[in-house]
């Protein structure tokens, strides 16, 4: 199956209105978003979806194998990343080295130390716009990806400030708020949240196909323009041979 715009936009809707909808049939809208939610399913596509594509622009892109000087790596280099992305979705890394660290460390529980695992997931951001950055000269070929990594990066940045706003409860009794007010914007900020992600990850995986799908058709193109001019070339070696004049009567 081909992931066009409009699967991978049909793919993060469905999903969203989904959880919304079996949140709202078990009286549980915002539990309906956490762990094991179609959401979480859906995000879990999106980065396998992401690895796999930037795995094929490799494959494209990178002549002579993986060799971590060649700007061509990198490609190889984010399809790892995204892997793993979907394996800590999946098991919850970021989440239980938070708890990890505070059991090994025998600490206890503070608003700042409860955010460690948010500040693992941006820390996971550093990473990914570091290694951007070193392998800039491949990027910049690419410019058709550019304003989706910004996008995709923009939309991060702000899934993180609620991942961090919405851990706990301080920053809606700072708006004065009543406790039912204050619950509510909580609940809605964390819905918030997990729907900006998943359309951070798709943003990613639409600028990553247009990199896949403009390779495909140059490569396409190429081997194209290649077949004719084997068949004149293969054509012209014949032609000597068969203009040969045959022998005379008295040659003979």
């Amino acid at each position: 199956m081909e992931l066009t715009t409009a699967r991978i936009v049909r793919i993060v809707c469905f999903a969203i209105v989904l959880s919304a909808t079996v949140g709202a049939i078990k009286g549980n809208v915002v539990g309906s978003f956490g762990e094991g939610s179609p959401v979480t399913i859906a995000s879990i596509f999106m980065l396998l979806a992401t690895a796999v594509v930037n795995y094929r622009i490799f494959r494209i892109r990178a002549k002579s194998g993986f060799r971590l000087r060649e700007a061509a790596s990198v490609w190889l280099l984010i399809a790892a990343g995204f892997l793993f992305l979907a394996i800590d979705e999946a098991a919850q890394i970021h989440e239980n080295l938070d708890r990890l660290m505070h059991y090994l460390l025998s600490m206890r529980e503070t608003a700042l130390t409860d955010r460690a695992d948010d500040l693992i997931v941006a820390f996971y951001g550093l990473i990914g716009i570091g290694v951007l950055y070193v392998y800039r000269s491949e990027l910049v070929r690419f410019r058709v990806m550019l304003p989706y990594l910004a996008a995709g990066f923009a939309l991060f940045s702000v899934q993180v400030l609620l991942d961090v706003a919405t851990n706990r409860s301080e920053y809606v009794h700072w708006l004065g708020l009543s406790d039912w007010s204050a619950a509510l914007v909580k609940q809605l900020s964390g819905i918030a949240e997990e729907c900006i992600k998943l359309s951070a990850e798709a943003v990613f995986l639409l600028g990553f196909v247009r990199v896949l799908r403009d390779l495909t058709r140059s490569a396409q193109t190429q081997a194209q323009a290649v077949s004719p001019a084997r068949g004149r070339s293969a054509a012209e070696a014949e032609e000597p041979s068969m203009a040969e004049p045959m022998p005379s009567a008295a040659g003979r």
